[in-house]
Protein backbone atom coordinates (compact mmCIF):
# COMPACT_ATOMS: atom_id res chain seq x y z
CA UNK A 1 0.00 0.00 0.00
CA UNK A 2 0.86 3.69 -0.38
CA UNK A 3 0.68 4.45 3.80
CA UNK A 4 3.79 5.78 5.53
CA UNK A 5 2.22 5.14 8.87
CA UNK A 6 -0.23 2.98 10.61
CA UNK A 7 -2.88 3.99 11.63
CA UNK A 8 -6.99 3.29 12.46
CA UNK A 9 -7.36 5.43 9.90
CA UNK A 10 -5.48 3.24 7.74
CA UNK A 11 -7.18 0.26 8.82
CA UNK A 12 -10.14 1.96 8.03
CA UNK A 13 -9.18 2.85 4.40
CA UNK A 14 -8.27 -1.07 3.86
CA UNK A 15 -11.52 -1.83 5.40
CA UNK A 16 -13.05 0.33 3.06
CA UNK A 17 -11.28 -0.70 -0.08
CA UNK A 18 -11.52 -4.09 0.46
CA UNK A 19 -15.50 -3.55 0.48
CA UNK A 20 -15.33 -0.74 -2.43
CA UNK A 21 -16.16 -3.34 -5.39
CA UNK A 22 -19.55 -4.12 -5.86
CA UNK A 23 -20.55 -7.84 -5.39
CA UNK A 24 -23.23 -8.29 -8.16
CA UNK A 25 -26.02 -11.14 -8.70
CA UNK A 26 -24.71 -13.61 -10.92
CA UNK A 27 -26.38 -15.66 -14.08
CA UNK A 28 -24.65 -17.86 -16.05
CA UNK A 29 -25.19 -17.07 -19.56
CA UNK A 30 -25.23 -19.96 -22.12
CA UNK A 31 -25.05 -19.73 -25.78
CA UNK A 32 -27.56 -21.41 -28.16
CA UNK A 33 -25.77 -22.91 -31.66
CA UNK A 34 -27.97 -22.36 -34.59
CA UNK A 35 -26.33 -24.84 -37.39
CA UNK A 36 -27.67 -22.57 -40.35
CA UNK A 37 -29.20 -23.81 -42.91
CA UNK A 38 -28.68 -23.74 -46.79
CA UNK A 39 -30.44 -20.49 -48.66
CA UNK A 40 -32.37 -22.13 -50.87
CA UNK A 41 -33.28 -24.82 -48.71
CA UNK A 42 -30.81 -27.04 -49.75
CA UNK A 43 -32.63 -28.33 -52.86
CA UNK A 44 -29.44 -28.25 -54.81
CA UNK A 45 -29.55 -25.04 -56.39
CA UNK A 46 -26.73 -22.87 -56.73
CA UNK A 47 -26.89 -21.13 -53.46
CA UNK A 48 -26.01 -24.65 -51.67
CA UNK A 49 -22.97 -25.72 -54.10
CA UNK A 50 -25.70 -26.85 -56.89
CA UNK A 51 -24.89 -26.65 -60.40
CA UNK A 52 -24.50 -22.74 -61.50
CA UNK A 53 -26.76 -21.69 -64.34
CA UNK A 54 -24.91 -18.99 -65.80
CA UNK A 55 -21.23 -18.04 -67.50
CA UNK A 56 -19.35 -16.54 -64.21
CA UNK A 57 -17.07 -20.03 -63.65
CA UNK A 58 -16.44 -19.19 -60.05
CA UNK A 59 -17.00 -17.13 -56.79
CA UNK A 60 -14.96 -16.70 -53.74
CA UNK A 61 -15.32 -15.89 -50.03
CA UNK A 62 -12.43 -15.73 -47.72
CA UNK A 63 -13.22 -13.04 -45.19
CA UNK A 64 -16.68 -12.12 -42.87
CA UNK A 65 -15.95 -8.31 -41.58
CA UNK A 66 -16.89 -8.17 -38.81
CA UNK A 67 -17.58 -12.17 -37.46
CA UNK A 68 -19.87 -11.66 -34.58
CA UNK A 69 -23.05 -9.38 -34.84
CA UNK A 70 -26.56 -8.79 -32.81
CA UNK A 71 -29.71 -11.37 -33.79
CA UNK A 72 -31.62 -8.34 -34.09
CA UNK A 73 -29.45 -7.58 -37.40
CA UNK A 74 -28.96 -4.58 -39.37
CA UNK A 75 -25.00 -4.69 -38.95
CA UNK A 76 -23.04 -3.51 -41.84
CA UNK A 77 -20.75 -6.66 -43.29
CA UNK A 78 -18.03 -6.38 -45.44
CA UNK A 79 -17.47 -10.27 -47.53
CA UNK A 80 -14.44 -10.37 -48.95
CA UNK A 81 -13.60 -12.62 -51.90
CA UNK A 82 -15.14 -12.00 -55.33
CA UNK A 83 -15.23 -11.49 -57.96
CA UNK A 84 -18.54 -10.40 -57.64
CA UNK A 85 -21.46 -9.60 -60.05
CA UNK A 86 -23.27 -5.94 -59.31
CA UNK A 87 -26.33 -7.63 -61.15
CA UNK A 88 -26.45 -10.98 -59.39
CA UNK A 89 -24.00 -11.09 -56.18
CA UNK A 90 -26.21 -12.13 -53.04
CA UNK A 91 -25.50 -13.79 -49.56
CA UNK A 92 -26.76 -15.93 -46.56
CA UNK A 93 -26.33 -15.72 -43.32
CA UNK A 94 -27.60 -19.68 -41.82
CA UNK A 95 -29.76 -19.70 -44.34
CA UNK A 96 -31.27 -16.07 -44.02
CA UNK A 97 -30.83 -13.32 -46.99
CA UNK A 98 -28.87 -10.54 -46.69
CA UNK A 99 -29.67 -6.95 -48.04
CA UNK A 100 -26.79 -6.01 -50.53
CA UNK A 101 -25.64 -2.39 -49.84
CA UNK A 102 -22.96 -1.96 -52.19
CA UNK A 103 -20.93 -4.62 -54.84
CA UNK A 104 -17.32 -4.26 -55.82
CA UNK A 105 -15.55 -6.40 -57.51
CA UNK A 106 -13.16 -8.16 -54.28
CA UNK A 107 -15.84 -7.48 -51.66
CA UNK A 108 -19.69 -7.28 -50.80
CA UNK A 109 -21.48 -5.01 -48.55
CA UNK A 110 -24.59 -6.45 -46.82
CA UNK A 111 -26.68 -5.76 -44.06
CA UNK A 112 -27.11 -8.89 -41.25
CA UNK A 113 -30.28 -9.85 -41.46
CA UNK A 114 -32.09 -11.39 -37.91
CA UNK A 115 -31.05 -14.69 -37.02
CA UNK A 116 -30.66 -17.10 -33.87
CA UNK A 117 -28.08 -16.60 -31.62
CA UNK A 118 -25.15 -18.85 -32.62
CA UNK A 119 -23.08 -19.46 -34.98
CA UNK A 120 -23.84 -20.13 -38.56
CA UNK A 121 -22.29 -20.41 -42.12
CA UNK A 122 -22.07 -17.39 -44.51
CA UNK A 123 -22.52 -18.20 -48.36
CA UNK A 124 -22.46 -15.64 -51.69
CA UNK A 125 -23.29 -16.40 -55.10
CA UNK A 126 -22.60 -14.54 -58.05
CA UNK A 127 -23.55 -14.91 -61.48
CA UNK A 128 -24.67 -18.71 -60.87
CA UNK A 129 -21.12 -19.61 -59.07
CA UNK A 130 -21.79 -19.86 -55.36
CA UNK A 131 -18.86 -20.34 -51.97
CA UNK A 132 -19.00 -20.58 -48.38
CA UNK A 133 -17.92 -20.47 -44.99
CA UNK A 134 -18.78 -22.71 -42.40
CA UNK A 135 -19.09 -21.26 -39.02
CA UNK A 136 -17.79 -17.82 -40.29
CA UNK A 137 -20.75 -15.84 -38.13
CA UNK A 138 -21.94 -15.33 -34.89
CA UNK A 139 -25.19 -14.29 -33.81
CA UNK A 140 -25.02 -13.08 -30.14
CA UNK A 141 -28.37 -11.77 -27.67
CA UNK A 142 -29.63 -8.32 -29.05
CA UNK A 143 -28.94 -5.86 -26.32
CA UNK A 144 -31.01 -3.17 -27.67
CA UNK A 145 -29.08 -0.37 -27.07
CA UNK A 146 -28.86 -1.59 -23.28
CA UNK A 147 -25.54 -1.47 -20.99
CA UNK A 148 -24.06 -5.31 -21.54
CA UNK A 149 -20.59 -4.26 -19.96
CA UNK A 150 -19.14 -1.81 -17.62
CA UNK A 151 -15.68 -0.60 -16.52
CA UNK A 152 -14.20 1.67 -13.57
CA UNK A 153 -10.89 3.01 -13.45
CA UNK A 154 -9.58 5.83 -10.43
CA UNK A 155 -6.86 7.15 -8.92
CA UNK A 156 -6.37 7.84 -5.33
CA UNK A 157 -3.83 10.30 -3.73
CA UNK A 158 -4.01 11.75 -0.32
CA UNK A 159 -5.26 15.24 0.43
CA UNK A 160 -1.87 15.69 2.72
CA UNK A 161 0.73 13.53 0.60
CA UNK A 162 3.74 13.99 3.42
CA UNK A 163 1.46 12.28 6.33
CA UNK A 164 -0.04 9.44 4.19
CA UNK A 165 2.63 8.63 1.52
CA UNK A 166 4.86 9.82 -0.90
CA UNK A 167 3.93 12.74 -3.17
CA UNK A 168 3.63 10.66 -6.43
CA UNK A 169 1.79 7.63 -4.29
CA UNK A 170 -1.36 6.65 -6.06
CA UNK A 171 -3.32 3.96 -4.99
CA UNK A 172 -5.60 2.68 -7.95
CA UNK A 173 -8.84 1.28 -8.37
CA UNK A 174 -10.03 -0.91 -11.18
CA UNK A 175 -13.55 -2.71 -11.52
CA UNK A 176 -15.21 -4.66 -14.24
CA UNK A 177 -18.32 -6.36 -15.17
CA UNK A 178 -20.41 -8.11 -18.46
CA UNK A 179 -23.76 -7.94 -17.23
CA UNK A 180 -27.18 -8.83 -18.36
CA UNK A 181 -28.57 -5.95 -20.51
CA UNK A 182 -29.54 -2.76 -18.64
CA UNK A 183 -29.98 0.65 -18.59
CA UNK A 184 -26.93 1.63 -16.40
CA UNK A 185 -23.96 3.07 -15.44
CA UNK A 186 -21.30 1.92 -13.54
CA UNK A 187 -22.37 4.47 -10.62
CA UNK A 188 -25.91 3.03 -10.55
CA UNK A 189 -23.72 0.08 -8.35
CA UNK A 190 -23.83 3.09 -5.67
CA UNK A 191 -26.26 6.02 -4.47
CA UNK A 192 -26.90 7.32 -8.29
CA UNK A 193 -29.86 10.12 -7.42
CA UNK A 194 -27.67 13.29 -8.04
CA UNK A 195 -27.01 15.85 -5.21
CA UNK A 196 -28.14 13.07 -2.32
CA UNK A 197 -26.62 10.95 0.23
CA UNK A 198 -27.83 7.63 1.03
CA UNK A 199 -26.06 5.68 4.53
CA UNK A 200 -24.99 3.33 2.63
CA UNK A 201 -24.54 1.06 -1.44
CA UNK A 202 -27.34 0.42 -3.09
CA UNK A 203 -28.11 -3.10 -3.72
CA UNK A 204 -27.39 -3.11 -7.21
CA UNK A 205 -30.55 -4.06 -9.48
CA UNK A 206 -27.76 -5.24 -12.20
CA UNK A 207 -26.46 -9.10 -12.62
CA UNK A 208 -23.32 -10.34 -13.94
CA UNK A 209 -22.61 -13.02 -16.17
CA UNK A 210 -20.04 -15.46 -15.22
CA UNK A 211 -19.00 -16.59 -18.27
CA UNK A 212 -16.43 -13.98 -18.93
CA UNK A 213 -12.70 -14.58 -19.32
CA UNK A 214 -10.57 -15.38 -16.95
CA UNK A 215 -9.50 -11.51 -16.52
CA UNK A 216 -9.44 -8.38 -18.71
CA UNK A 217 -7.14 -5.59 -18.73
CA UNK A 218 -7.60 -2.00 -18.44
CA UNK A 219 -4.74 0.81 -19.01
CA UNK A 220 -4.25 4.40 -18.49
CA UNK A 221 -1.05 7.14 -19.37
CA UNK A 222 0.95 4.03 -20.32
CA UNK A 223 0.09 1.88 -17.75
CA UNK A 224 -1.85 -1.11 -17.71
CA UNK A 225 -3.76 -3.37 -15.20
CA UNK A 226 -4.50 -7.08 -15.24
CA UNK A 227 -8.00 -7.54 -13.63
CA UNK A 228 -8.70 -10.98 -12.54
CA UNK A 229 -12.40 -12.63 -12.31
CA UNK A 230 -14.15 -13.57 -8.84
CA UNK A 231 -16.29 -15.32 -7.87
CA UNK A 232 -19.09 -13.42 -8.52
CA UNK A 233 -18.15 -13.00 -12.56
CA UNK A 234 -16.96 -9.40 -11.63
CA UNK A 235 -12.97 -8.08 -12.33
CA UNK A 236 -11.34 -6.16 -9.84
CA UNK A 237 -8.01 -4.91 -8.56
CA UNK A 238 -6.44 -2.64 -6.59
CA UNK A 239 -3.17 -0.98 -6.83
CA UNK A 240 -0.33 0.64 -4.26
CA UNK A 241 1.66 2.08 -7.20
CA UNK A 242 3.74 5.07 -7.78
CA UNK A 243 2.70 6.19 -11.11
CA UNK A 244 2.32 9.82 -11.43
CA UNK A 245 -1.15 11.20 -12.66
CA UNK A 246 -2.02 12.62 -16.18
CA UNK A 247 -5.12 14.53 -16.94
CA UNK A 248 -7.29 13.93 -19.90
CA UNK A 249 -5.41 10.63 -20.94
CA UNK A 250 -7.92 7.81 -22.61
CA UNK A 251 -8.34 4.82 -20.21
CA UNK A 252 -8.40 1.47 -22.25
CA UNK A 253 -10.53 -2.03 -22.17
CA UNK A 254 -9.78 -5.37 -23.51
CA UNK A 255 -10.96 -9.21 -23.23
CA UNK A 256 -10.16 -12.18 -24.28
CA UNK A 257 -13.19 -13.61 -26.28
CA UNK A 258 -15.71 -16.10 -23.95
CA UNK A 259 -19.05 -17.34 -23.85
CA UNK A 260 -19.58 -13.83 -23.06
CA UNK A 261 -18.68 -11.66 -25.79
CA UNK A 262 -16.09 -11.95 -28.56
CA UNK A 263 -12.64 -10.72 -28.02
CA UNK A 264 -12.98 -6.78 -27.16
CA UNK A 265 -10.31 -4.05 -27.40
CA UNK A 266 -10.73 -0.35 -27.01
CA UNK A 267 -8.35 2.04 -26.45
CA UNK A 268 -10.70 4.76 -25.43
CA UNK A 269 -13.46 3.90 -23.39
CA UNK A 270 -13.08 7.07 -21.38
CA UNK A 271 -10.82 10.52 -20.23
CA UNK A 272 -8.95 10.51 -17.14
CA UNK A 273 -10.61 13.95 -15.52
CA UNK A 274 -8.55 16.89 -14.13
CA UNK A 275 -7.05 16.60 -10.70
CA UNK A 276 -9.31 17.80 -7.82
CA UNK A 277 -8.40 19.73 -4.51
CA UNK A 278 -10.85 19.77 -1.60
CA UNK A 279 -10.23 23.75 -0.66
CA UNK A 280 -12.41 23.50 2.75
CA UNK A 281 -12.28 21.84 4.98
CA UNK A 282 -8.96 22.11 4.32
CA UNK A 283 -8.21 18.44 3.98
CA UNK A 284 -4.72 19.33 2.36
CA UNK A 285 -2.80 20.48 5.50
CA UNK A 286 -1.12 18.78 8.74
CA UNK A 287 -4.00 18.74 10.79
CA UNK A 288 -7.22 16.62 10.47
CA UNK A 289 -10.07 20.45 9.93
CA UNK A 290 -12.60 19.81 12.40
CA UNK A 291 -16.29 21.09 11.30
CA UNK A 292 -19.53 20.77 13.05
CA UNK A 293 -21.82 18.27 12.31
CA UNK A 294 -24.55 20.80 11.35
CA UNK A 295 -22.51 22.55 8.97
CA UNK A 296 -20.30 19.93 6.92
CA UNK A 297 -19.80 21.47 3.86
CA UNK A 298 -17.61 20.76 1.22
CA UNK A 299 -16.22 23.39 -1.28
CA UNK A 300 -14.00 23.33 -4.90
CA UNK A 301 -13.23 24.62 -7.80
CA UNK A 302 -15.16 22.66 -10.55
CA UNK A 303 -13.04 20.47 -12.79
CA UNK A 304 -15.52 20.06 -15.60
CA UNK A 305 -16.15 16.37 -14.09
CA UNK A 306 -19.55 15.14 -14.78
CA UNK A 307 -20.19 14.41 -10.77
CA UNK A 308 -18.36 13.54 -7.77
CA UNK A 309 -18.60 11.48 -5.39
CA UNK A 310 -18.66 11.50 -1.39
CA UNK A 311 -17.80 8.12 0.68
CA UNK A 312 -17.70 8.98 4.39
CA UNK A 313 -16.78 5.94 6.68
CA UNK A 314 -15.77 5.75 10.93
CA UNK A 315 -12.99 4.95 12.27
CA UNK A 316 -14.15 1.18 12.06
CA UNK A 317 -14.36 1.40 7.93
CA UNK A 318 -18.23 0.98 8.45
CA UNK A 319 -20.09 3.34 5.18
CA UNK A 320 -21.08 6.89 6.91
CA UNK A 321 -22.82 8.31 3.37
CA UNK A 322 -22.78 7.86 0.07
CA UNK A 323 -23.29 11.11 -1.69
CA UNK A 324 -23.27 11.67 -5.53
CA UNK A 325 -23.21 15.44 -6.44
CA UNK A 326 -22.87 18.45 -8.64
CA UNK A 327 -19.24 19.66 -9.98
CA UNK A 328 -20.31 22.93 -9.30
CA UNK A 329 -17.64 23.38 -6.33
CA UNK A 330 -20.23 23.41 -3.55
CA UNK A 331 -22.00 20.19 -1.61
CA UNK A 332 -23.41 19.97 1.81
CA UNK A 333 -23.94 16.31 3.86
CA UNK A 334 -27.25 16.44 5.84
CA UNK A 335 -26.35 16.33 9.72
CA UNK A 336 -28.24 13.17 10.54
CA UNK A 337 -25.99 10.88 8.65
CA UNK A 338 -23.36 12.15 11.91
CA UNK A 339 -25.42 11.14 14.52
CA UNK A 340 -24.85 7.76 14.86
CA UNK A 341 -21.07 8.41 15.42
CA UNK A 342 -19.02 7.62 18.21
CA UNK A 343 -17.68 10.98 19.56
CA UNK A 344 -14.69 11.69 22.21
CA UNK A 345 -13.46 14.28 24.08
CA UNK A 346 -10.89 16.40 22.62
CA UNK A 347 -8.55 18.73 24.27
CA UNK A 348 -7.17 21.83 22.36
CA UNK A 349 -5.76 23.72 25.27
CA UNK A 350 -4.86 23.89 29.09
CA UNK A 351 -8.05 25.42 30.25
CA UNK A 352 -11.39 23.78 31.38
CA UNK A 353 -13.12 25.58 28.24
CA UNK A 354 -10.83 24.21 25.67
CA UNK A 355 -12.26 20.88 24.84
CA UNK A 356 -15.38 19.77 22.46
CA UNK A 357 -16.40 16.43 21.12
CA UNK A 358 -15.41 15.32 17.80
CA UNK A 359 -15.56 12.58 15.74
CA UNK A 360 -12.90 11.50 13.04
CA UNK A 361 -14.11 10.24 9.79
CA UNK A 362 -12.22 9.35 6.56
CA UNK A 363 -13.37 10.97 3.54
CA UNK A 364 -12.90 10.40 -0.20
CA UNK A 365 -14.18 12.71 -2.60
CA UNK A 366 -13.22 11.49 -6.45
CA UNK A 367 -14.70 13.82 -9.95
CA UNK A 368 -15.59 11.12 -12.44
CA UNK A 369 -15.66 11.62 -16.29
CA UNK A 370 -18.15 9.12 -17.83
CA UNK A 371 -18.57 7.81 -21.31
CA UNK A 372 -20.26 4.65 -23.63
CA UNK A 373 -18.67 2.53 -26.34
CA UNK A 374 -20.94 0.94 -28.77
CA UNK A 375 -20.30 -3.28 -29.02
CA UNK A 376 -21.53 -3.80 -32.09
CA UNK A 377 -21.64 -7.85 -31.44
CA UNK A 378 -24.84 -7.34 -29.28
CA UNK A 379 -25.82 -3.88 -29.91
CA UNK A 380 -24.92 -3.06 -26.59
CA UNK A 381 -22.82 -0.37 -24.68
CA UNK A 382 -19.64 -0.58 -22.55
CA UNK A 383 -20.34 2.29 -20.29
CA UNK A 384 -17.16 3.49 -18.23
CA UNK A 385 -15.94 5.75 -15.92
CA UNK A 386 -12.27 7.08 -15.43
CA UNK A 387 -11.74 9.29 -11.69
CA UNK A 388 -9.47 11.10 -9.45
CA UNK A 389 -9.85 11.10 -5.83
CA UNK A 390 -8.57 12.42 -2.82
CA UNK A 391 -9.05 11.00 0.51
CA UNK A 392 -8.15 12.60 4.27
CA UNK A 393 -9.48 12.67 7.64
CA UNK A 394 -11.77 15.00 8.72
CA UNK A 395 -13.16 15.88 12.29
CA UNK A 396 -16.70 15.92 12.85
CA UNK A 397 -18.12 18.34 15.90
CA UNK A 398 -21.09 17.18 17.69
CA UNK A 399 -21.96 20.61 19.12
Amino acid sequence: MVFTRTTGLSVALLAWAAGCFPRLPVAVDGRAVDTGGSPDGGDGGAADGGAADSGQDSVKLTAVEPADGPTGGGLEVTLRGGPFDPDTAAAWFGGQAATVLDVRDDSLVVELPPNAAGTVAVEVASGGATASLPDAFTYWEDAGGLATALATWIYYRPAYPSYWGEDDALMVSTWAAFIEPADAWPADLYARERNSCEPSASAPALTAVTTGPDQVEMWAAGHSVALPKGGSGTYSDLSGVTWSYAPDEDVGFAAAASAAAPALEFDAVARTPPTLEIDDPPMATDATPSVSRDAVVFRWTPVGADYLRFVVTDDNGDTVAICYADDDGDFQIPSSYFESLEYSIVYEGDGWLDWHYEAIVFVTVVAFDEDETVLDHDDGLLRAQAGFGVYGTVGIEYF
